[in-house]
């Protein structure tokens, strides 16, 4: 599926429960998940060589109860989009240089 934002994808996918998850860029740069769906439990985004993500993508996903950012170079990060996940229960950002995260509501 093809979002108008969408400025340019990235050369990068990853296997999550059979099905392909992919991050792009938008116009702005920012990098986004595209390819999930509302039953996705797992997500492994490690070792990318990201900089930056917006999750908000990952809102309907009601059943997510892993996110893997680890090994990437994020130095700031907004999770404040997962807050109304209820079976989340990790979300590792180890190995990282986070300078700032938000947390918002999120239980996990």
């Amino acid at each position: 599926m093809y979002n108008s934002r969408v400025r340019s994808m990235m050369k990068f996918f990853k296997r999550n429960n059979n099905e392909t998850v992919r991050l792009c860029t938008d116009e702005d740069g920012n990098i986004y998940i595209d390819g999930i769906n509302k039953e996705t439990r797992f997500v492994d985004i490690s070792e990318s060589g990201i900089v930056n993500i917006d999750l908000s993508s990952l809102r309907i996903c009601a059943q997510l109860e892993k996110i893997n950012l680890q090994g990437n170079r994020l130095t700031a990060i907004d999770l404040s989009p997962l807050e109304s996940l209820k079976m989340l229960d990790v979300i590792d950002l180890s190995h990282n240089i986070l300078e700032y995260v938000n947390i918002g509501r999120v239980k996990c």
